[in-house]
């Protein structure tokens, strides 16, 4: 069944802000979002669940390259396993380390990207994972970088260098997909979010889309975790929401990692339009 909606991203680029604003919308958008509903909304990409499911026993220890082989068949079983539209989160790069796909035509209906500047998404990587700023710039350098989470119901996802990842899934053949920049919906989320409405075909509530944007917004989704938690919050970290501003790289990246960012992402963010023709950076 082609029912999945991939939800996906780059770590620390605003999936889970994507995924709030959508469980609001789709529930109405009538009271504040309480965050254990996400987990409840969307599957994981990372979820050991369909694949103990397919294989029957434990994962653990598996790397990407072990159950790549199996990747299709676990997204068979997500779809199988869902009725109607069935959004999955995915920071997983749109291709393997191989190059051979990562994602399938048979379990896929469309995909929802979100990207962020590189510059500020170094500074919340580096955080999330505990490796510091310095560790977010290399680990985004890295064309065999993998998310490896000490959880035992995650897996390991295959990310690659940041540049790669981005126009792995921009150039992701005939997928109809909507490419959503972190910058444009903090600038104008009544526009951004109303584009993945339209883009998704969801019945159109102008009320619910401006409180949905209320009940999923930073500040909103800070004090539920501050209030409640949030499962997500990376053992790393003490919390999942930081500050989520634009443009804080400028105060805190020093010019040498700004430099190393640029020259290694620079065609990149041009593409993307963070970079300007006369070389200034918008963001």
């Amino acid at each position: 069944m082609k029912n999945i909606i991939w939800l996906a991203s780059y770590p620390k680029s605003g999936n889970t802000w994507l995924r709030a604003f959508l469980t609001s919308y789709l529930d109405g958008a009538k009271e504040p979002l309480l965050l254990d509903r996400l987990t409840r909304f969307s599957a994981a990409d990372a979820s050991f669940v369909p694949y103990a499911a397919i294989l029957g026993y434990s994962i653990e220890g598996y790397s990407s390259i072990d159950l790549q082989p199996y990747r299709k068949k676990a997204h068979e079983h997500i779809s199988n396993e869902t009725e109607g539209y069935a959004p999955v989160k995915t920071h997983n790069n749109y291709k393997n380390y191989d190059g051979s796909p990562a994602f399938f035509e048979n379990t896929t209906r469309n995909a929802i990207y979100i990207v962020r500047n590189p510059l500020d998404m170094v500074i919340s990587y580096g955080d999330h994972y505990g490796c510091g700023i310095q560790g977010g710039i290399e680990a985004s350098l890295s064309s065999v970088n993998q998310i490896l989470s000490k959880r035992d119901e995650s897996v390991p996802q295959y990310l690659g260098n940041w540049s790669d990842h981005v126009n792995g899934w921009f150039d992701s053949g005939d997928l109809p997909r909507l490419i959503l920049r972190y910058e444009d919906a903090l600038r104008d989320p009544f526009r951004a979010f109303g584009q993945v409405v339209n883009f998704l075909k969801l019945d159109y509530s102008e009320t619910i889309l401006k409180n949905a944007i209320k009940y999923s917004s930073f500040n909103a989704l800070k004090k539920q975790e501050e209030k409640n938690g949030f499962s997500e919050k990376s053992l790393n970290s003490k919390r999942f929401f930081r500050k989520g501003e634009l443009g804080g790289w400028r105060k805190i990246l020093t010019k040498n990692q700004v430099e190393m960012v640029l020259k290694h992402h620079g065609k990149t963010m041009r593409r993307l339009g963070y970079i300007r023709d006369d070389g200034s950076i918008v963001f």
